[in-house]
């Protein structure tokens, strides 16, 4: 049964229901969606780590990180959801603007160990 349970918790889930966009060999996404529904659902179960008005960053149970985003600059999320939250596939983190262009995608990516590391890093540097 922990095996099982262990290997779930691995699985990308659509965050948007949506028309899939075909991704290049060469993209580090995960997945990408053309929104048709204005709901935004958790990728995965794990807890949010940085919200900003495009994206949410959060930490998998498999100790990942990952990065759900907005491709366009003028749509934004309303997020339901505060940095510290443990989230599921089942869990709305919040919904989209309603004036979202027709070329808008919701991308979700997994970040490296050195943009992870950046990411982490305080905005400014104390040395001792």
């Amino acid at each position: 049964m922990w095996f099982w349970h262990r290997k779930q918790s691995k699985q990308l889930t659509a965050p948007v229901r949506g028309h899939h966009v075909p991704l290049s060999s060469h993209s580090s996404l995960l997945l990408a969606i053309h929104p048709t529904d204005l709901a935004v659902y958790a990728p995965l179960n794990g807890e949010v780590r940085a919200l900003t008005s495009s994206s949410l960053r959060l930490v998998g149970l498999d100790g990942q990180t990952y990065r759900l985003a907005l491709s366009t600059n003028t749509g934004y999320f309303n997020w339901q959801v505060r940095v510290g939250d443990s989230v599921s596939p089942l869990n709305l983190l919040g919904t989209l603007s309603q004036k979202l262009p027709t070329n808008a995608v919701v991308t979700c990516e997994r970040l490296s160990t050195k943009q992870r590391t950046r990411l982490n890093q305080p905005a400014y540097a104390v040395n001792y």
